[in-house]
């Protein structure tokens, strides 16, 4: 444990998360404001087919910023309503929308992750390039869909359709980039917090126990670890209060299992760590 600490220390990361501008971020709570108030109206207006969304005039051009080739980009955002499509979002980079299933619609810290996601998607040159995408995609790329189910009888251990794919999904590098960006500033923001101020040594030792156990223990050996569970509200941007806990859990899971796919390949672990400790040191 404490050969793993003293590396982790010396990283010297060439490796960064994804920043989206804070005034860009800042504008998505009235964004989900405005959706929430008004829900039922939009909900009528957006279509399934998320290739011609809804897009109210306000929403129209809103995000305006840069991509990290220092090219300009107005993004607009436009809403949808499947709950067969397996996001809650997605972000088409040929006509710059953010796109919102209302079907998944759920609360602020949920929405705000999402946006902040799919607007690292926007920013990335593998996304925005779609010939580069497309042939990327054929060789790593997946959607999370499929069997849930293993029909292997003589195999019980072996992975579903839906696994597999969950996992490829998780694993291409531009998902890897889209995911590590709000995951990694949560925790930044926790080691930031001033309750933390006296004892941001021990966060440090906790969140790299977590990270070093969580390569040969599965994520259920992990939230049943008192010590590791205590972790949980780093992983959690709501406040951290009794009444939230059952959130906060949920966080901490969703977390768990996207390090633990990661984990599983060595190049995509050590580059995560990279990125954890360039935000928190």
């Amino acid at each position: 444990m404490i050969k793993l600490l003293d590396i982790l220390e010396e990283i010297l990361s060439e490796s960064k998360i994804v920043k989206v501008p804070d005034p860009i971020l800042n504008k998505l709570p009235s964004i989900y404001d405005y959706i929430k108030s008004n829900l039922e109206d939009i909900s009528s207006k957006a279509p399934k087919d998320f290739d011609n969304p809804y897009i109210p005039s306000k929403f129209n051009k809103i995000l305006k910023f840069k991509d990290l080739g220092g090219n300009d980009i107005e993004v607009s955002v436009g809403l949808y309503n499947n709950p067969k499509d397996p996001g809650a979002g997605r972000m088409d980079t040929r006509k710059d929308i953010m796109l919102i299933n209302l079907a998944f619609f759920g609360d602020k810290e949920y929405f705000l992750e999402l946006g902040e996601h799919e607007l690292v998607h926007a920013m990335d040159p593998k996304v925005r390039d779609v010939q580069l995408l497309g042939r990327e995609y054929a060789k790593k790329g997946a959607e999370p869909t499929g069997d849930r189910f293993v029909l292997s009888k003589s195999n019980p251990n072996q992975k579903s359709e839906l696994q597999k794919n969950m996992e490829k999904y998780k694993k291409s590098p531009w998902e890897f980039d889209a995911f590590t960006a709000p995951l990694i500033k949560v925790l930044a923001k926790s080691y930031n917090k001033p309750e933390i101020e006296q004892s941001k040594k021990d966060f440090k030792k906790s969140i790299f126990r977590l990270f070093y156990s969580i390569r040969t223990k599965s994520v259920n050996d992990i939230v049943n670890d008192k010590d590791l569970l205590k972790t949980a509200w780093f992983f959690s941007p709501r406040p951290w209060e009794d009444k939230n806990w059952d959130a906060v859990y949920r966080d901490f899971k969703d977390s768990l299992d996207m390090i633990k796919i990661w984990s599983t390949r060595p190049s995509l672990y050590k580059r995560f760590l990279q990125r954890v400790a360039s935000e928190i040191n």
